[in-house]
């Protein structure tokens, strides 16, 4: 549909008027430029996202600390707040970008700063900090409020600006000729084998009088966002991967994985996504809407619900703890069969009085004989919880929990048994509901005994690998 984006053309040219008559404002000093002593070095590009700004101002910054003292100030794109903020290793990314962060985190002993106003983020630089030899200022190409002493033109080499149009029909943010304001290009993600032709022709369709470099990146190894674990890029060969990205352009990660004869299931977010809970793809193996309904309410939706068919019988010999987690487990590997690249929860509750392991009553009768056990007497919750990875990896849980009832009258216990609440809950009780007014006390987790400890399925959500 790409001849679609052709009837966007009267935008296009909008586009270029707006941004044609900025710049030559800027051309006629009608819009002033501020220049520092400090010396200043913008990296940018004229295309839309994903041309590697961030990799290559961290590869000159890494070239620059080896003689000076360089900081780093970037707009602190999609963060929460405008104004001028020093960025920290434990900074939250909503406050101050997730970008900057990233770079903080590979250069700790530098300064790294946001700031909307770059002009107002280089004074406040040198108003804070002495021992600053330089700003690297991070996609500033188009920010012509400041004029810095390099200007750092990147172009990708797989989506080069000779070839494209103004936005909305191509990906230019402003006119191609406006490369002619670099002082350096650097060609970026180029094959790892460039021929001297294909340089050749490139520099001659380019035509700009500056240097121009040639670029490549490579993908030198992998690290577990859990344990720090790292491990040779060579890993991932012939391996299924879950591919998530949250970045503009994610074609060179692709054709890398596939080169690697890697499966590659990708799940692709926009540019600078911020992650929710509700991304994560969940089978709830469970008939219960209760626990439905617990997920929903910290965040997690569950895309699909399933009805496990199990036979919730005590083997000989079966603690409570290794009953309810077998159920738990049980009840997730019967979703396998419809898992598509999900994470699978199960679980079970139970509970253990007098010795006794007791589920969901069968009838009245039993939910009856059930309640008049629990009356004036404590037991123990049992809830079990069992996650399936996309990897398959399995997690499980117990989590106890010590609950007491008051003595409960024969007519108070047919009085709740009326409004039908004991039918498929463990026990013949929802503490949730009328049955909280027979609990004297509680010891342990409160989830735990409405069906399933919040607190420990997010913490093996977020840990499991």
């Amino acid at each position: 549909m790409k001849w679609f984006k052709w009837l966007l053309f009267p935008l296009s040219v909008f586009f270029w008027s707006i941004t044609g008559l900025r710049n030559l404002f800027y051309n006629l000093s009608w819009l002033k430029s501020v220049s520092f002593d400090l010396p200043t070095i913008s990296i940018g590009n004229i295309t839309v996202g994903g041309t590697g700004k961030t990799p290559h101002i961290m590869y000159i910054g890494h070239v620059l600390n080896k003689s000076i003292n360089p900081a780093f100030l970037s707009k602190g794109y999609k963060r929460d707040t405008n104004l001028f903020t020093i960025v920290e290793s434990s900074s939250k990314s909503r406050f101050v970008g997730d970008e900057s962060l990233m770079i903080k985190k590979n250069f700790p002993n530098n300064i790294v700063a946001v700031d909307h106003s770059r002009v107002n983020g280089v004074l406040k630089l040198i108003d804070q900090f002495e021992n600053i030899d330089c700003v690297l200022l991070d996609d500033a190409y188009q920010h012509r409020s400041i004029k810095p002493g390099l200007n750092i033109l990147l172009i990708d080499f797989n989506r080069p600006i000779f070839s494209d149009t103004l936005l909305p029909v191509g990906e230019l943010r402003e006119s191609r000729k406006n490369k002619d304001r670099a002082d350096l290009v650097i060609v970026t993600k180029c094959p790892e084998v460039l021929t001297q032709n294909q340089g050749k022709s490139f520099s001659s369709k380019l035509n700009v009088e500056c240097d121009i470099y040639f670029t490549f990146l490579k993908y030198d190894g992998i690290r577990s966002i859990f344990n720090k674990e790292e491990k040779d890029i060579s890993h991932l060969r012939n391996k299924k991967i879950i591919l998530i990205t949250g970045i503009a352009n994610q074609s060179q990660v692709i054709t890398f994985l596939e080169n690697l004869n890697c499966t590659i299931i990708n799940h692709k977010f926009p540019d600078h996504y911020r992650y929710k809970k509700k991304d994560v793809n969940l089978i709830l193996a469970s008939s219960s809407k209760r626990r439905l309904q617990m997920l929903k309410s910290i965040g997690y939706e569950p895309h699909k619900v399933f009805n496990p068919k199990i036979e919730e019988k005590v083997h000989d010999e079966e603690t409570p703890q290794k009953y309810v987690t077998r159920l738990a487990e049980e009840k997730a590997r019967s979703a396998l069969s419809i898992n598509n690249n999900s994470y699978i929860i199960g679980a079970d509750t139970i509970i253990f009085v007098g010795n006794k392991i007791i589920g969901k009553p069968n009838n009245y009768d039993d939910a009856y004989n059930i309640l008049n056990k629990l009356s004036g007497s404590r037991h123990r919750v049992f809830g079990g919880i069992c996650v399936i990875s996309p990897n398959l990896k399995v997690v499980k849980r117990v989590i106890v929990t010590r609950v007491k009832f008051r003595s409960i009258s024969e007519s108070e216990i047919k009085n709740y048994l009326i409004k039908n609440e004991w039918k498929g809950k463990a026990g013949g009780y929802a503490i949730q509901g009328y049955a909280a007014k027979f609990v004297k006390y509680i010891n342990g987790n409160y989830d735990n005994v409405k069906g399933l400890s919040l607190v420990d399925f997010d913490s093996i959500i977020k840990g499991i690998n």
